[in-house]
């Protein structure tokens, strides 16, 4: 069995969330009118002061056209009323509601006269808060926005200034690249990355530990070393090999440079050996150096020149694997296929892994781009540390820096090289090819302390441990400023003004804005600064007489033409919609900021209505999950199992998962082997098997076992106990026989003799229905249950067909944030199934939506191993059988035609969707697939 070492560093910046009402995942602009032009002065004013103060909200509520020919957006036109009518007291209408406003005469005359109150409520964005912004616009369709923020952050962006203004020059280049579509010429960017590795400290550190791993993998009894690198680069790495040979030292050093066709050579192998055979000469060690071209499927000992049983066999995948495709891009996966050749044919002592800490594989784009700028401007840092701002050096490895952010953030698909994971899905792909993780020596680790201690690797550099995680430039991660205290005399002021926010604002960054939520609780200061900005610039109470405030862009004149004109008063300000407030309260929940999340879903609490429509009800129970967080409140998810087979049946598209999966299990039965024998690993309450004991075909199978197989790692929806009786009866009317037994046993003691597979005669079929999302993987314990089942099925069990009916969601390993809306965009979509086949006093959903609301709080509000329901999508379904052996089945020719027709007949209620896609059966509502069945052999 192989081993695998393995080296990273850095952390984790997370995933995105794109959620919209009514079945549609992505949030969509309304349609934007023509106004009357005369106005685009004044607004581009408006413009320029607010990119200059205001930190930009969200892309879709603000737009400004960037030429006079340009229609003027009626969102844009209404927040300028906002404006006006709110904070100028400008409201001709004499309603109640407006006499009693809380923006009375007397409120802002309040905020006038106290002077610890006449602080900006406005603050600057950051340069990363501007790159942020319009990333997201991006992932959201608004080029305009994007493009807007961008050309502000060109006069701030500095090649040459400080980190933050490097790294704000790159980041935005980067986001030009993708907004012009131009190509991405990464060659050049691969040439210059072994050069560059010693100007990081990191990287440097990382060549020093998997040198010794390498050497330390060598013995008396094998006293040659053979290394396979797959993308040797300069030679560097072995250049400091050859340099620290300890004693006693290997007899030979054999450097085969294997360059597989699936991966970019960062630099031409051939160009490397001379250097180091004659390094080699002078260190008192023979050095062989050799150059092998082939495909990854090729790969074999005697390829690489793996003929001398003598030698100790070093793989060193250093900065490689990055650059080889995944599932994610092509079907034949070179990645896996490279890992499970290597490790099949070549059989080396030792593997090892150095790679960058962050994912630019899978993630959406706007986690994408927050990943890559969070890892190179913490290498900006490191470069600070180093070297000087004038430096002719550091201006090329920013260059290179650049180049690969430019390939990370710009291109899509097979266009993309860089394909960069963390560290834990590394060792979960690694462990799913059959490595086993080695330990280093007991003296890698002080040998690298006892570097860092020196002084000689510079400032900033620190270490996590065992696990080699060894960072540069300080902290990944962005924290927030600590908060002050000030008087807390104007609590009642700023709870007035919270309100207003709430009611009329769409929440600005949860970072940027906070509100105490009683008298005793500190105000912070960015809170004050923002109601002093509002007073100052919009009731023009600037008492400074410097020339920058005397020509101010919000002069009086200004804000006399915004009360003249009537078309100009309308609210800037647009009032969120229930998803945009239970995202903005999830995000703050995971930067760690309660206060702000439980205002929000104080706010909600009028507008959340178990009995209201579709929206509504999603809010309450999205809302009641948030809660649920908050409070820490264990959650019992078992009520929520035993409902969900008893209500499949209300939602089509579960229900129609159900027909496809019986349909796949009777097709692979023959004449040959008429027996049927399925072994299901929860089988719920049987109306599974209802049904297809009810459509059984002619000719029909001879007999039909049905082994429960209740694994002690899969919490069971319902007794299995309680089903057989109800399905053998079921079966006698039928005229078939019907058997049912239960086998409660473990994953790891599964074969069979323990389900009772004894008959030769038999057709196995293996179910996996809504049961594999409830078994924990490599994420939650290194023992991978999920894995273990799966491998044991394959093995042990020999099944003919493997049926999988899962939800195509994502609520295992994504981030807090993007899993929170996940889970309110697959529920928002099966509530709007229910609006359609369901009147909103039926008791009966009624029932399932409180057991939906039951699942979403597990899904939510519960971490690690208490967390039951561990969803992926489709494509990870897809990736983790293949690489457990599984092979994917075509359904047969008659079943997606069934699934049509009935679909067709109009029994199923409107709104329902059905493809095929990479070989699944996928239902949905609206634009978003919820279900998918797949079959494997």
């Amino acid at each position: 069995m192989s081993s695998i070492l393995s080296v990273s560093g850095g952390d984790f910046f997370g995933e995105s969330m794109q959620v919209g009402g009514g079945g549609e995942r992505s949030l969509k602009r309304r349609p934007l009118t023509e106004m009357d032009n005369q106005h685009h002065l004044t607004l581009r004013t408006v413009k320029q002061r607010l990119m200059q103060h205001t930190s930009p909200i969200s892309p879709l509520a603000f737009s400004i056209p960037t030429s006079p020919d340009s229609p003027i957006p009626t969102t844009t036109m209404s927040r300028l009323q906002q404006i006006e009518d709110q904070l100028l007291n400008d409201i001709e209408d004499d309603s109640p509601a407006n006499q009693n406003s809380e923006w009375s005469e007397s409120t802002l005359q309040s905020l006038i006269e106290k002077p610890s109150l006449r602080q900006s409520l406005i603050k600057k964005p950051s340069l990363r808060q501007s790159l942020l912004h319009a990333a997201y616009a991006l992932s959201e369709g608004d080029p305009d926005f994007a493009s807007a923020v961008l050309a502000h952050l060109t006069s701030a962006a500095d090649p040459r200034g400080d980190p933050e203004q490097r790294l704000a020059h790159h980041m935005s280049s980067a986001l030009l690249s993708r907004l012009s579509a131009e190509p991405i010429d990464i060659g050049t960017s691969h040439s210059l990355q072994h050069h560059h590795h010693h100007a990081f400290p990191s990287f440097d550190l990382c060549f020093v530990a998997a040198n010794r791993a390498i050497l330390d993998s060598s013995s008396k009894a094998r006293p040659n070393l053979h290394i396979v690198d797959f993308d040797v680069g300069d030679g560097a790495q072995y250049v400091s090999l050859i340099e620290s040979l300890p004693h006693p030292r290997p007899s030979s050093i054999t450097i085969t440079a294997c360059a597989v066709s699936e991966l970019p050579q960062s630099h031409p192998p051939e160009t490397v050996g001379d250097r180091l055979v004659s390094l080699g000469e002078r260190a008192g060690v023979a050095v062989r150096f050799n150059v092998v071209r082939c495909k990854a499927s090729e790969l074999d000992r005697k390829a690489v020149g793996l003929n001398d049983e003598e030698e100790t066999v070093a793989v060193n995948f250093a900065y490689a694997l990055q650059r080889v495709a995944d599932e994610s891009v092509t079907t034949e996966n070179p990645r896996d296929v490279l890992l499970r050749r290597v490790r099949g044919e070549l059989r080396p002592d030792v593997v090892v892994l150095v790679e960058e800490n962050l994912n630019t594989n899978t993630a959406p784009f706007a986690v994408r781009f927050g990943e890559v700028m969070g890892h190179v401007g913490s290498v900006f840092g490191s470069l600070e540390a180093r070297m000087g701002r004038e430096s002719a050096e550091r201006e090329r490895v920013e260059e290179w820096l650049g180049m690969r952010a430019r390939d990370m953030v710009a291109a899509e698909g097979p266009n993309r090289v860089c394909r960069c994971e963390v560290f834990g899905k590394w060792r979960a792909r690694l462990g799913m090819a059959g490595y086993r993780q080695r330990q280093f020596g007991p003296g890698v680790a002080e040998s690298v302390r006892e570097r860092i201690g020196s002084g000689l690797v510079g400032r900033g550099g620190d270490f996590f441990g065992e696990s080699m995680q060894v960072g540069g430039g300080g902290e990944r991660s962005l924290k927030r400023r600590p908060l002050t205290e000030m008087d807390n005399q104007h609590h009642l002021t700023l709870r007035t003004v919270k309100q207003r926010l709430m009611q009329h604002t769409s929440p600005i960054s949860p970072l940027a804005f906070s509100i105490p939520t009683s008298p005793d609780s500190p105000i912070p200061t960015t809170t004050m600064s923002r109601l002093q900005q509002i007073e100052d610039q919009l009731l023009n109470d600037i008492e400074d007489d410097s020339p920058a405030n005397q020509n101010s862009e919000w002069s009086e004149s200004t804000l006399q033409s915004l009360i003249e004109k009537p078309s100009l008063r309308q609210s800037l300000i647009k009032k969120p919609s229930l998803r945009q407030s239970l995202l903005h309260a999830a995000y703050a929940l995971s930067e760690g900021d309660p206060d702000f999340a439980s205002a929000v879903l104080a706010h909600l609490t009028s507008a959340a209505d178990p009995r209201g429509d579709p929206e509504q009800r999603l809010a309450h129970h999205m809302s009641s999950a948030l809660l649920s967080r908050l409070s820490a409140e264990p959650i019992d998810i078992g009520t929520s199992h035993s409902l969900q087979h008893h209500h499949h049946h209300a939602f089509p598209s579960f229900d129609l998962c159900f027909v496809a999966a019986n349909r796949a299990i009777l097709d692979s039965s023959s004449k040959a082997r008429p027996n049927l024998h399925i072994v299901d690993f929860d089988v719920g309450d049987g109306a599974q098997y209802v049904s297809l004991i009810e459509s059984l075909p002619h000719p029909r199978p001879s007999s039909i076992t049905i082994t429960a197989c209740a694994v002690s790692e899969l919490p069971q929806s319902h007794p299995p106990e309680t089903v057989g009786d109800r399905l053998v009866s079921l079966g006698e009317r039928a005229g078939v026989a019907v058997r049912f037994n239960v086998v409660r046993c473990k994953a790891s003691e599964l074969d069979r003799k323990a389900v009772g597979l004894n008959d030769e005669e038999e057709t196995v079929a293996v179910n996996f229905a809504y049961a594999l999302q409830r078994v924990a993987d490599e994420s939650v314990t290194t023992e991978n249950p999920r894995d273990v089942l799966l491998r044991r099925v394959r093995g042990e069990l020999r099944p003919d067909v493997v049926v999988l009916v899962e939800e195509n969601l994502n609520t295992n390993t994504a981030p807090f944030a993007v899993r929170f809306g996940e889970v309110m965009g697959h529920v928002g979509s099966v509530f709007g199934s229910l609006e359609a086949r369901m009147g909103r006093e039926s008791a009966e959903r009624e029932r399932v939506e409180e057991w939906l609301g039951m699942r979403a709080r597990d899904m939510v509000a519960a971490e690690g191993p208490n967390r039951v329901c561990r969803c992926e999508v489709f494509g990870k379904w897809r990736a983790r059988l293949g690489m457990a052996g599984y092979r994917q089945r075509q359904f047969g020719p008659g079943v997606a035609e069934s699934v049509r027709e009935r679909i067709g007949s109009g029994l199923v209620g409107p709104g329902l969707t059905f493809k095929e896609m990479d070989g699944g059966l996928c239902f949905g509502w609206g634009d978003r697939v919820l279900t998918v069945v797949s079959t494997w052999h």
